[in-house]
């Protein structure tokens, strides 16, 4: 079953802080994940980031609501990419962020 890289770009969170320009309302992020075909891959990734969102510390602070998550691109990976990766981690945005 081959490798797969998924970028996905979150929206519709709200994690605030005092300075309102700080507040994060959206990320990107990278999952590699096994799957037989590129939708399959898609929906792995997907539920690998909405799992993370449920954790306690993702959930204890997002005010906002569950990630909308939209596939950026999807390309084949490699076994050894696979391993090396870490799979967590996002980039997060702002408001004033042209990211959005």
């Amino acid at each position: 079953m081959p490798y797969f890289q998924v970028m996905l770009h979150g929206a519709d969170v709200l994690i605030p802080d005092e300075n309102p320009e700080n507040a994060i309302v959206g990320f990107y992020t990278t999952r590699i994940v096994r799957a037989a075909n590129e939708e399959a891959a898609e929906l792995a990734a997907c539920a690998m980031v909405q799992a993370q969102w449920l954790e306690p510390e993702y959930k204890s602070n997002n005010i906002g609501g569950p990630p909308q998550l939209k596939i950026e691109s999807v390309q084949r990976s490699s076994f050894i990419a696979w391993l090396r990766f870490r799979n967590t981690g996002h980039t997060f945005y702002g408001p004033g962020d042209a990211a959005a």
